[in-house]
Order: C-alpha cells, then structure tokens, then sequence
C-alpha cells in the first residue's frame, strides 16, 4: 500500500512550485480522517508508521478519546474532528463538511485517506472543494442503505450515489474496498471502475498472532 501511495503522490504532486502551508519543500503530507481514535490505534498504526518511517509527514483527524497520545507519540500530528458514527444529520454533515474544508485549505496535504463511508462522503466533498490532489477512500461496508430493499429509502440511495460519483468516482480518488460484493455495487451503479479499485479481504487479525 505504501508503494502505491508513493506513486499517487508523485502523480499527484502540485504543479504550482508551492509546498504545503505548513511542511517542509521536500515534505509530501498524508492526512488520515476517520470516526474514531480507536478505530485508528487497533488499525492503522502500522501504515503511519511506515509513512512517517518513509518521510511523509502524517496527520490524523479523528474524534479522540483515550488514544490521542499514543497516535501522538509515533510522529503524527493529531487535529480534533467531532465525526461521530450513527444517524445522518444534514445540519451536523454540512457542519463537518465546512471543517474538514478548512482543514484540507490549510494543512493543503499531497494526499487524504478517508477511511469508513462518513469520510469518505464527508470528506470526499471537502477535498474536492479544497482541490487536495488525490484521495484514497476506504470503504469499509457501503451499509444498509445498499442492503435494504426497503422502497422508502430509494430517494436516499439515490443521493448517496450521486454523491459518491463525485467522491469515490473522482479522477484523483483511488478506493479500498473489503469484499467483491461492494465492489460490485459501485461498479453497477456507475459509481466507479474495476481500475479504480483495490480488494484488501478485510482489515482482519495477525494470524501468527492468533492461529
């Protein structure tokens, strides 16, 4: 994965001469944006520390509660998101949307990870609006709303795929996705192509660890 962010950045780069606000010339900057702190520590730990191992400066906005320090501790600078899991608040999604905004502008990183469907819809919007050269989504379930035959939420569904094309579907997005089945969905719908895609099976458990 970290080749593959290494050539997204590199294709990715800014044309303009300017490094970002905050970060060194030479510095490319990964941002990842998640629900919560812990979903980052149990998961993601490992591909931060690869990034900061390999140059990159790395940010993680998340809403934090115990593990703001441990993720603080490896190199990555940590910025405070109230990005709560749950119900769908459109006043609370355009708040949300206006903050990761303003964060992409200033921090203005090579390269932001969504990770889960809130970000990636969320923040797919805010990096397209804040121009961020190129994003990676990871979708870890498209959730019920694809699932549920229920007629009722066919008006949402459709939202949501319009919403998607623009994110997910975004010349600059590369996606992770955990099964073949959502990869399907995405496709049939015309969200975005097998090209566009990366089966990862899950984020899973070391199975040396625990066989």
């Amino acid at each position: 994965m970290l080749d593959h962010t290494n050539q997204t950045l590199r294709a990715a780069a800014p044309q303009t001469g300017q490094a970002p606000a905050t970060a060194d010339a030479a510095t490319r900057t990964i941002l990842f944006v998640i629900t919560e702190d812990w979903f980052f520590h149990s998961h993601f730990m490992p591909m931060a520390r690869a990034a900061i191992q390999a140059g990159y400066r790395v940010g993680v906005a998340a809403r934090y509660d115990q593990h703001r320090d441990a993720i603080a501790a490896i190199g990555a600078h940590t910025f405070e998101l109230s990005l709560k899991r749950g119900r769908f608040n459109p006043l609370g999604a355009l708040s949300l949307i206006f903050r990761l905004y303003r964060l992409y502008r200033d921090l203005r990183p090579d390269l932001v990870h969504h990770i889960s469907l809130k970000p990636v819809v969320l923040g797919g919007i805010a990096a397209r609006l804040a121009k961020v050269p190129a994003m990676v989504n990871a979708v870890t379930g498209l959730g019920y709303l694809f699932t549920n035959p229920d007629p009722r939420l066919n008006t949402i569904r459709a939202m949501l795929r319009l919403v998607l094309k623009r994110t997910v579907g975004a010349p600059s997005s590369f996606n992770l996705l955990e099964n073949r089945d959502d990869q399907r969905v995405l496709v049939e719908n015309s969200i975005t192509t097998d090209d566009r895609v990366t089966i990862v099976d899950g984020a899973g458990v070391d199975g040396a660890a625990f066989p």
